[in-house]
């Protein structure tokens, strides 16, 4: 009889298997549409001359390069934080259909750890770009991507209406915010590249 049980448990977990497969065919068309919509507005050319400002403005201010390195570093560090946390931020709504968390206290809480994220992120940091002068370009690129990311996650997490986004149980709320995730870097490797 054991035998029969264990074969049964396997039956549901395919058929929940399949269930989610279908799931995730279903949305991922409207996640692209949805993500598409609400990126589309936004100028491409006006939003990366704000980026390219901005790394210009932190230049004329930290005129020491060893200065603007760890200022780079430090607001790059603190734009991945940012979209770790809208991210989370994203699945929480996406689970409860509640309002997003407010930007500030985000903010505030990651400037609070913002030491502690750069010691966590200062090694794989420093050997990729901070060991040799041309890796000061490879630290600008990674800031502007992540500075993008963190704008697109941001508009979503304001604009974004989760009850088109209702599903089945079963299917992680993590997947979806991946998939948005996938769609804002396609958006910001547009934005840069193209």
């Amino acid at each position: 009889m054991s035998f029969f049980r264990k074969n049964n448990g396997s039956t549901e977990k395919r058929c929940d298997q399949e269930a989610i497969d279908l799931e995730k065919k279903r949305l991922t068309p409207i996640i692209e549409k949805e993500i598409h919509h609400l990126l589309e507005l936004t100028d491409r050319h006006d939003i990366m001359d704000k980026v390219i400002e901005k790394i210009r403005r932190m230049k004329y201010v930290h005129i020491d390069e060893t200065d603007y390195k760890y200022e780079l570093l430090k607001s790059t560090v603190f734009y991945i934080e940012m979209i770790r946390l809208l991210q989370r931020t994203l699945a929480d709504r996406l689970r409860t259909f509640s309002q997003s968390a407010s930007l500030a206290d985000l903010k505030k809480q990651t400037n609070q750890e913002i030491e502690t994220a750069i010691e966590k992120h200062y090694e794989d940091f420093h050997t990729k770009y901070l060991t040799s002068p041309e890796g000061l370009t490879g630290l600008e690129r990674t800031y502007q991507e992540n500075l993008l990311l963190y704008e697109s996650l941001k508009k979503i997490n304001q604009h974004i209406d989760p009850t088109h986004f209702q599903t089945i149980d079963q299917l992680p709320k993590r997947w979806i915010v991946r998939r948005m995730n996938d769609e804002c870097r396609k958006w910001v490797d547009e934005v840069m590249y193209l």
